[in-house]
This record gives C-alpha cells, sequence and structure tokens, in this order.
C-alpha cells in the first residue's frame, strides 16, 4: 500500500498536478471560512483584514503541505523497503522538525513584518532551532492536524484505485478464462463441417458449395462479429440457423429436426452460448447413434428471460452424453451469468433432455 501511495503522487503529470491543486485550495477556503466565521472580532486575530488572514494560513498552510509530500515522497518509500524502518522514523523525526524550524522561523522573518506586526521578540535562527517547547506546543500540532485530511483522502483513492484494479483483474481473468474455453469449441466445430464438406466434395454433390457459404458466414462471425462480451440475440439466431442448415446437409435423411423460436430482438447475450448448446446436441444425438435421429428445439426470450430446451435421441450405451462442451457451457455461465442462470438435464429412456434458463440483459 506504501508503494501504492508513493506512485500516486505525480507531479510531472498535469492532471495530477491539477487534482493536488484543487486539493489544496478546497483546504484552504474552507480553513479560511471556519476562522472568519469562528472567530471573535474582540480576538487578537478579528484585528486582522480578510486578506492579512489569509497570508497567515497560507504561511501556516505551507509548512503542512511540505509536510506531507516529504512523507509521501521520502519517508513511506524508505517504510516500504525491507529493514528501513528505523532509518525511515528517524528521517521524518528530523524532516518534521527542521520543517517546524523553517515554518517559524518564515513566520517570524517574513509574515510577521509584512503584517506589521511583531509580536514575539525577533529571535535568531539558532534560538528558534532550540526553543523545542514552542516548536512542540505551537507548531507540531498544526502540522499533523492539517496532515490529516491530505492523508485521509490519500488512503480513499488507495482504496478506490485498489477495487478498479481488483475489478480489471477480475475481468481480464474472466476473459482469459473465456477465450480458453471458446477455443475448446470452435477447433471441433470445423473440423466436423470440413470433414462433411470433404465428404460432399468427394461424391461431388453441388451442396458443397452451400456448405461453403455457410461456414464461411460461420467463420466470419466467429472471428470478427462476436469480440464483444454481449451481441444481440439476432446475430446468435442467424448462427443458429446457418449451423443448422449445415448438419441438415451433412446429414440429409437421418434427420429429423423441429425448431421453435420466438424472442425479442433488442435483448443482448453472451456470444457462443447457444451454439454450444446446439453442437453438443448434434454430436451425442446425431454423429454417435445410428438410424433416424429427432431433435427439437425451442427458444423463447422475453420479459427478459431466455429459456432454451433441446431434446434428443441418444445412444444409452455411451458413457458420456454430456460431453466437453456442456461443461464447458456450465463453466462460461458460471462466469457471465453468476446466480442468473439455471440449467437442468434429464434423461429418460433414448431421449436427452436439456433446459436453459437465463436472465438477460
Amino acid at each position: 500500500m506504501l508503494s501504492r501511495l508513493n506512485d500516486k503522487i505525480s507531479l510531472n503529470e498535469k492532471s495530477s498536478l491539477k487534482l493536488h491543486f484543487i486539493f489544496w485550495s478546497v483546504i484552504f477556503i474552507f480553513n479560511l471560512s471556519t476562522h472568519l466565521f469562528i472567530e471573535k472580532p474582540d480576538s487578537v486575530s478579528g484585528a486582522y483584514t480578510i486578506g492579512q488572514k489569509a497570508l497567515i494560513l497560507l504561511f501556516h498552510l505551507s509548512a503542512v503541505i511540505v509536510t506531507c509530500y516529504f512523507i509521501v515522497l521520502r519517508v513511506l518509500p524508505l517504510l516500504s523497503r525491507k529493514n528501513q524502518i528505523g532509518r525511515a522514523v528517524l528521517e521524518m523525526v528530523i524532516g518534521i522538525y527542521l520543517i517546524c524550524i523553517l515554518s517559524r522561523s518564515s513566520i517570524v522573518y517574513g509574515l510577521e513584518p509584512m503584517l506589521g506586526r511583531n509580536f514575539v521578540e525577533q529571535e535568531t535562527l539558532f534560538e528558534i532551532a532550540f526553543d523545542i517547547d514552542i516548536l512542540i506546543q505551537h507548531y507540531l500540532p498544526g502540522i499533523i492536524t492539517g496532515s490529516v485530511p491530505f492523508f485521509l483522502a490519500y488512503l480513499l483513492v488507495d482504496r478506490y484505485q485498489i477495487q478498479q484494479k481488483h475489478m480489471q483483474a477480475e475481468k481480464d481473468k474472466r476473459a482469459a478464462e473465456l477465450y480458453v474455453l471458446k477455443s475448446q469449441l470452435n477447433p471441433h466445430f470445423l473440423f466436423n463441417t470440413l470433414n462433411n464438406i470433404y465428404s460432399l466434395t468427394i461424391q461431388h454433390s453441388h451442396l458443397a458449395s452451400k456448405s461453403i457459404e455457410k461456414l464461411s458466414y460461420i467463420l466470419d462471425y466467429t472471428l470478427y462479429r462476436c469480440n464483444d462480451d454481449f451481441v444481440s440475440l439476432e446475430k446468435e439466431y442467424e448462427l443458429l440457423n446457418n449451423y443448422i442448415q449445415l448438419e441438415k446437409i451433412r446429414y440429409n435423411d437421418r434427420l429429423e429436426i423441429q425448431t421453435d423460436f420466438y424472442y425479442d430482438c433488442s435483448y443482448k447475450i453472451a456470444p457462443l452460448l447457444l451454439l454450444a448448446v446446439v453442437e453438443n446436441m448434434f454430436k451425442h444425438g446425431v454423429e454417435k447413434t445410428t438410424g433416424i435421429a429427432i431433435l427439437q428445439i425451442k427458444l423463447n426470450a422475453t420479459n427478459k428471460n431466455l429459456l432454451l430446451e433441446t431434446k434428443n435421441t441418444f445412444d444409452q450405451s455411451e458413457s458420456d452424453a454430456q460431453g466437453i462442451g456442456l461443461n464447458n457451457v456450465q463453466q462460461q455461465l458460471q462466469l457471465l451469468y453468476p446466480g442468473r442462470h439455471h440449467m437442468t438435464i434429464e434423461k429418460m429412456n433414448n431421449i436427452f433432455i436439456l433446459k436453459l434458463q437465463m436472465q438477460l440483459q
């Protein structure tokens, strides 16, 4: 934390200089206003004009400012180093002592002659330096209490920056995890589709060109159009439709599929989630079975709620009817929709039923 506090002092940056200037200006105005409202007219300071009071406050505030930046730029870096605590404390004590001497000297030799008043008999620098009681009683408390707002502000800024860095780290971690998960899905899909097109070209089928057209759309979408965290549900529907058409070409008469899509085009969803579910359905419901494969896909997205239900026949002898695809989907849902999704899987006889509910944006 000490290093972070030091990092926030960047006197070479214009934006940082402005923030520091604004902070000390607010402190100055607040203190001046407080003195003007609470002091009594018959008090010693009550005899000064507003300009003189501002000048007095400026002299005292200068000592506070020097102390704050001395601690942040010199003392805190020492505290962050190993075996430097003793040196840091010693330098802080000596530094604040010298600042107190400098503050009193500037008032005795600068401020009071400017005001035309001299309440304290003129002292030499030697007398000022070794008048410890005056320095401790009249200068040190003001420097300490005046520094409190500065360090409170820095602690608040430090806490805010920690939270921002934590949120960014979580976001980067989530993005990296999602990238890995997506990379597990896309090669499998691409491999299956290229195998299908290869078979069609061997058969000299005119469907090969249609398959390439569908595949080019899907690749264009997955590579260039779905890099955002969320995309429109309409785009995901187009992706699913192209994928289903590809699989219809591939399996031809062996596939019986029913689709029912009803959704609000304004909704957004995490990209490729639905594709992963549907791809898994084709993999275990058609690819790994023989004979006629029966599939059903129902999608309803209204009132910011999405319900996807898929049904497919599957081979009961298959050891894993779920596969990496749905495990992948579950991990993505936990990252993108924590506490806002529910997925159930049910197997009845040779029917695999999946229901996915999500709260949409």
